[in-house]
């Protein structure tokens, strides 16, 4: 693969794998990116763009998830058998998954605490690293478990007051 040049702030040179639709990008500070899944029309129009930095952000889709799927792309090749990257369960046993799709502005997530629009009306318990193994599903949780929880645990302290050093 030949690198070609980029006049641009943002890029020094850019280089593409159609056969595995990858992007490599060189930035000004010499790191290199690669961008996995990159279509062959965006590779064709990103070279020719006024601004290569505006075309990158707007046009190639959700930057943070390309960049994120890159990012678990790389730790899957880095280490086969500890990380997974693909959304089958059965693929998944003893591994690691890197679960990037939920970084999309479309893309929701619940806070601690917060009810679930689901049967029976699940609450989304923040549990400790100990408590993991005896989790039998996701949805196990009522608000009767939640306001039994909190009876049970011992109030956390609050922040002692600070205050600021005096101006000069």
């Amino acid at each position: 693969m030949s690198w070609l040049p980029l006049d641009s702030k943002m890029f020094t040179s850019v280089t593409y794998d159609a056969g595995k639709r990858i992007l490599y990008l060189r930035f000004q500070s010499g790191d290199i990116y690669r961008y996995f899944k990159f279509s062959d029309d965006d590779y064709q129009q990103f070279p020719g763009a006024e601004s290569k930095g505006r075309y990158f952000l707007s046009n190639i889709g959700n930057c943070r998830k390309i960049f994120a799927g890159s990012l678990a792309d790389e730790m899957v090749v880095a280490a086969p058998d500890a990380y997974i990257a693909t959304m089958g369960e059965a693929k998944r046993t003893g591994k690691i998954f890197i679960d990037y799709f939920r970084n999309d502005y479309t893309d929701t997530a619940i806070a601690g605490y917060g009810v679930r629009a689901r049967p029976g009306a699940p609450v989304a318990l923040p549990i400790g690293w100990k408590e993991l193994k005896n989790l039998q599903c996701a949805d196990q949780f009522t608000t009767k478990d939640v306001l039994k929880r909190a009876k049970s645990k011992r109030a956390r302290s609050p922040v002692p007051p600070q205050t600021l050093p005096p101006e000069n």
